[in-house]
């Protein structure tokens, strides 16, 4: 046997006696050849679980300074246009992990950019291809092609979600003061089946084209037309157009 195959006694009998107690030989060495598919759709999968680690770990962080209060506090911190004002414990805290905490605004849009980031994929991860079935599974052992390649994977989706927290501002709470019912302009809430289509219909100008050049003839209302169907429709025709573009 040469030097490189050669196990030093110390780690071969602990291994062997863990073994021997655990069981665990078999465990791993059916895991570590375990084969993942190697079609670009299982990285949405994979997306999906890195965005969801941190998520963990930037809320794990957060609970350390958030207070999920309702008990109405006198604000005296730092941001100036709000000092004074009664508020909620919770915003209060909120603001107090964005101005007072080291690197709490960053860890805290990292968290909201890693929630909407956040996908659920069910299947399917393996396309029809040569020598693919439905009892087999091609791709990559898990040791060491995909472990490597699964960690690089991790790194990049969070770099890109805190280049995004870095420098795409999301909800910026301390421009809205605290809640009340009364400051919303809209008479609607956002149901969750609606997607971003009541966000479009918000922000989308009150804009309307008069018929025949007189608004007792009529009114187009480009303000619900645009928002509510020009997306809507590009999905729509996008889902349609994807099964030939896959080919």
């Amino acid at each position: 046997m040469t030097e490189l195959n050669t196990v030093p006694s110390r780690i071969a009998h602990a291994s062997s006696h863990l073994d021997a107690r655990l069981g665990g030989a078999s465990f791993l060495r059916r895991n570590m050849r375990k084969i993942f598919p190697d079609h670009w759709s299982f990285l949405l999968g994979e997306i999906a679980l890195y965005s969801f680690v941190i998520l963990l770990l930037t809320g794990t962080f957060l609970t350390f300074w958030f207070k999920p209060s309702m008990g109405h506090v006198l604000y005296d911190g730092p941001y100036e246009p709000l000092r004074g004002v009664m508020m909620s414990e919770a915003y209060a805290s909120a603001l107090e992990i964005t101005f007072e905490v080291r690197g709490g605004l960053l860890v805290r849009q990292i968290h909201h950019w890693a929630a909407l980031v956040l996908m659920w994929r069910q299947k399917h991860t393996q396309m029809p291809g040569k020598g693919r079935t439905n009892r087999n599974v091609v791709g990559a052992p898990f040791y060491p092609s995909f472990m490597a390649k699964s960690g690089a994977y991790f790194l990049f989706t969070l770099g890109v979600i805190a280049g995004l927290a870095t420098f795409a501002q999301i909800n910026p709470i301390w421009l809205y003061g605290p809640y009340t019912p009364a400051d919303v302009s809209a008479g609607s809430q956002p149901d969750f089946y609606l997607a971003f289509l009541e966000g479009a219909l918000r922000i989308m100008p009150a804009w309307e084209i008069n018929l025949f050049g007189t608004a007792e003839a009529g009114t187009l209302p480009m303000s619900v037309i645009i928002p509510g169907l020009v997306p809507l429709g590009v999905i729509l025709v996008g889902l349609s157009l994807y099964p030939f573009a896959e080919r």
